[in-house]
């Protein structure tokens, strides 16, 4: 990918470490096995813990500051458009700067390089650009896409593609809102459209194995489509945006229309999105489907109110207790694959040729032998990792 700023060898080491690290975690390998991959396949990536990448995150960011400000008093503010460019500019020339020669990936530095960029750029074109308040977020709206595609096709940066859908969300919204005044019921159903295509878009893109560094943002914004479609036509949204924008020549807000249909989408498509999951065994629609379900009952008791709020704690609270016992029960008995246990989120990526030779290699070291007494390892043959001989 000659778009991406990181070494490709480096990033397929990368991931396949974190696959060894996983599958380790799972009893699926032994420790021995996964050092010797790690050995095996070092990668040159600067990338601390998380606290680590925190902290210098906080520490780019202050020194980002300190420099803005002090061109600002040496200017006297007078050019802060200027200022903002240069500085999106110096963050850019950095960034790379620091990707090439100190490999830093995802370690906090690079992060706020990338994202104060674009909010320069984005200052810079708020300056620049004059005209109507709505024609100026829709082309706000439309560099922020473009800016954020870019980041994420270059720097595979994670939080960038879902602000990209959220960018793409806003254009839309802008573009309905600068030919037709204020928001109506169309304009939900719109949004649901493009979400759902983005979807559909993503999932496709997930195919092509050309793209395979970009596959896990692309299940993120598949992930994030879905809920932006089950949001667009959620009643808070349209009850919201129509009847706080929306009034009357008395001041009284109008009845909204196809209440029911709101009302329905809001209660079903949580369920629709759990028996999904349910189905095809999948933790991330599984995760969506409960943290809607749970939604659902928040929204019913602030909008409507049916029971006390210390009454309808208890009862929710029982009701999803159940619901998590079904669906405990349910995986038990009807597919043995599905665990609780900590195994790799993705099974193409575990059980994958790449994977199989690595652990092969890693298996040739001294003493890289499964435990005794375990049918089900990786072992056995001349290969400890990934072999098996005729007692397999």
């Amino acid at each position: 990918m000659p778009m991406l700023a990181y070494n490709n060898s480096d990033l397929q080491k990368l991931e396949l470490q974190g696959i060894a690290e996983q599958a380790n975690r799972s009893g699926f390998i032994t420790e021995i096995e996964k050092l010797g991959i790690q050995k095996e396949y070092p990668v040159q990536f600067y990338s601390p813990n998380i606290f680590l990448r925190i902290g210098l995150g906080i520490l780019t960011q202050v020194a980002s500051a300190a420099l803005l400000g002090l061109a600002l008093l040496a200017t006297d503010a007078q050019s802060p458009e200027i200022l903002a460019l240069l500085m999106a500019v110096i963050s850019i020339i950095v960034l790379e700067w620091m990707i090439r020669n100190r490999h830093h990936y995802r370690s906090g530095v690079d992060d706020i390089l990338l994202h104060s960029s674009i909010i320069y750029v984005l200052i810079y074109f708020g300056f620049k650009i004059e005209g109507p308040e709505n024609l100026t977020q829709l082309i706000l709206s439309i560099i922020s896409l473009v800016l954020y595609s870019v980041a994420f096709s270059r720097y595979l940066d994670r939080l960038s593609v879902l602000l990209a859908l959220a960018s793409w969300g806003y254009f839309i919204y802008n573009l309905y809102t600068n030919f037709k005044q204020g928001p109506s019921q169309l304009l939900f159903f719109l949004l649901a459209a493009t979400m759902i295509s983005v979807f559909f878009l993503a999932r496709g893109l997930q195919k092509k194995n050309k793209l395979a560094f970009y596959h896990s943002g692309l299940r993120l914004v598949e992930y994030a489509a879905v809920i932006g479609t089950y949001a667009s036509l959620h009643y808070y949204t349209v009850e919201h945006l129509i009847f706080d924008m929306n009034f009357d020549s008395a001041g009284q807000q109008n009845s909204l229309s196809l209440s029911w249909f709101y009302w329905g989408w809001t209660f079903i498509v949580p369920l629709i999105f759990l028996l999904y999951g349910l189905k095809i065994k999948a933790r991330p629609w599984i995760r969506i489907g409960i943290v809607l379900v749970i939604a659902f009952f928040f929204f019913l008791q602030v909008h409507e109110n049916p029971v006390d709020h210390e009454i309808a704690a208890v009862l929710y609270g029982i009701l999803l207790a159940a619901i998590a016992f079904g669906i405990i029960k349910y995986l038990k008995i009807n597919n043995s694959k599905f665990t609780d246990q900590s195994i790799p989120g993705q099974s193409d990526l575990l059980f994958n040729e790449a994977f199989f030779i690595a652990a092969g290699l890693a298996g040739q070291i001294p003493q890289a032998q499964s435990p005794a007494g375990s049918d089900t390892r990786f072992g056995g043959g001349n290969f400890g990792g990934g072999g098996a001989s005729g007692e397999f």
